[in-house]
């Protein structure tokens, strides 16, 4: 009812409000065909008195004339065999129909598209699998399609969506109609840190230093020798990836005789290893661009040590005075060696200078007999007045 007033005045009037009237109903198709064994999606959209529109898709009721050829749920269709089938949607007393074609077209190739190449660990990601087909249609297979990670520790894959569990780089695979695609997707972690007293007490590593100066490494109580950095680690239900060696984080540390550095890690601190003197060994992955200055200064006990291909950077005092070593090789791609960066090593018998070097500070190689340049330039390109 509505009220009108004016002064001592009044005046009602009742009003009967009624819902608007279904006046017509239509199939919406973004295609007419569909090949055998895909789904092609239909709406059903119901117009009113009032001018509205509304989605009724799920409300509907969905028939199909040749079930043989096409079968129908909720609109979603799917091609069985050859032929045409007519499908129609039936809601509040008004019907549309949708003739579909179904084809037998062969699938000729198959591509990934993805929303991104990479995912962090725990998140997922989106991909999409689209099929072309003999008689030039294209059509999305994701669903349909049979989908393989080449390693389920660090991701796997359910109907094109992606899940990261574990830092590194998997091959996503999709297959079908005879077909096959592939997709590189880079699982990361959910936080990057360098190592540093703080990461190294959260993998339960504890630094202790003893009267005369020198330093050791302890886990669950015993000195730790051999020390294999993770990758990865857990902690507090969060995944962390070291990228980093902090400077003079093992300095002294005379106990450790060798040590693994992670893939992921792409510098190594300064003076992260100096006095480390019973140190043997040390693994340095591809990936590494820099090596501090001083980082192995004065090991005297390590024997081997292998530069990656992606070191560009060789700091002052690197390797100084590493007396045991008896080989290195400095890969191309290095771009400067500081100086007296194999100072002392006396037990190089030569090196190889690589010609991608461009500057080698004064006195690098003391000591080295034999020095020989694998380049094309003349005189001394890399710029120093004395590297011996």
């Amino acid at each position: 009812m509505i009220t009108a007033r004016l002064e001592n005045c009044q005046a009602n009037i009742k009003v009967a409000v009624s819902a608007p009237k279904l006046t017509a109903l239509a199939i919406e198709a973004d295609a007419s065909s569909v090949v055998i064994g895909n789904t092609l999606s239909l709406k059903a959209i119901a117009t009113y008195s009032d001018g509205s529109n509304a989605d009724v898709s799920a409300a509907a009721a969905w028939t199909s004339s040749a079930g043989a050829i096409a079968s129908v749920d909720k609109g979603a269709v799917k091609g069985i065999a050859a032929g045409n089938a007519t499908i129609t949607a039936s809601f509040g007393g008004k019907s549309a129909t949708q003739t579909i074609s179904v084809s037998d077209a062969e699938v000729t190739s198959l591509s990934i598209d993805a929303e991104s190449v990479s995912v962090m660990a725990g998140k997922t990601i989106n991909l999409t699998a689209t099929a072309g087909y003999s008689d030039g249609t294209s059509a999305d297979v994701t669903q349909q399609a049979a989908w393989t990670s080449s390693d389920t520790a660090k991701a796997t894959v359910t109907g094109g969506k992606v899940k990261g569990l574990d830092v590194g780089t998997v091959t996503i695979t999709a297959a079908f109609g005879g077909q096959t695609a592939t997709q590189k997707i880079a699982v990361t972690a959910q936080f990057a840190v360098a190592l540093d007293d703080q990461t190294l007490s959260m993998l339960g590593y504890s630094k202790t230093e003893e009267a005369d100066g020198s330093k050791s490494i302890s886990k669950d109580g015993a000195v730790v020798e051999e020390l294999v950095i993770p990758a990865t680690f857990e902690y507090e239900g969060a995944l962390y990836q070291i990228t980093a060696v902090r400077a003079a984080l093992f300095s002294g540390c005379s106990g450790l005789t060798s040590v693994t550095i992670p893939e992921g890690v792409t510098s190594i601190g300064r003076g992260a290893f100096n006095e480390c003197y019973n140190l043997t060994s040390v693994t340095i992955p591809e990936g590494v661009t820099s090596i501090g200055r001083g980082a192995f200064n004065e090991c005297y006990n390590l024997t081997s040590v292998t530069i990656p291909d992606t070191v560009t950077s060789i700091g002052s005092f690197a390797f100084n005075f590493c007396e045991s070593l008896t080989s290195v090789t400095i890969p191309e791609g290095v771009l400067d060696i500081g100086s007296t960066a194999f100072y002392g090593c006396s037990g190089l018998t030569s090196v190889t200078i690589p010609n991608s070097v461009t500057s080698i500070g004064g006195r690098a190689l003391f000591l080295v007999p034999h020095i020989y340049y694998n380049g094309t330039a003349t005189g001394r390109p890399w710029g120093a007045k004395a590297i011996n």
